[in-house]
């Protein structure tokens, strides 16, 4: 074996040591961060085995208060479904106006009121019922 050859290899072993440690250094670093394991981090599924997840997606409009202790309207509601197992995606908006009942509270109201009265519970709650779905998670 010629010498080039020989230190192209010691040169390409130290390069996969080099990334093998720093992969593992990585996985460490967040697994502690996620207060987990590396392993269940490799070989957990995602979202806890589920075959869909939805998620809702919150846009507030804060502009009608300068406290912060209350809470705006929501002019934003998307709806977005994950189906892990035939790898799809769909999403629908939900137009803020839109009249439903409130659990609670007597009569109809729009939509976007639901986030004044009980946040992003409320409103993935009002979500659910309104589309006959379960909501797994929100973004704000």
């Amino acid at each position: 074996m010629g010498a080039s050859k020989r230190g192209f290899l010691i040169a390409l072993f130290t390069a996969v040591v080099a990334a093998a440690l720093g992969a593992g250094v990585g996985l460490r670093v967040v697994s502690s961060r996620f207060h987990t394991t590396p392993g269940q981090l490799v070989f957990q599924r995602p979202f806890g085995g589920k075959r869909m997840v939805t998620i809702v997606v919150l846009g507030e409009d804060d502009t009608h208060s300068s406290n912060p202790d209350v809470r705006a309207r929501t002019d934003t509601i998307l709806v977005g479904s994950i189906d892990l197992q035939n790898k799809r995606v769909s999403g629908v908006s939900i137009p803020r106006d839109s009249r439903v009942e409130l659990p609670g509270k007597e009569g109809f109201y729009k939509i976007n009121s639901a986030y004044t009265h009980g946040g992003p519970e409320l409103t993935c709650q009002v979500v659910a019922n309104l589309l006959g779905i379960p909501v797994d998670y929100y973004v704000k």
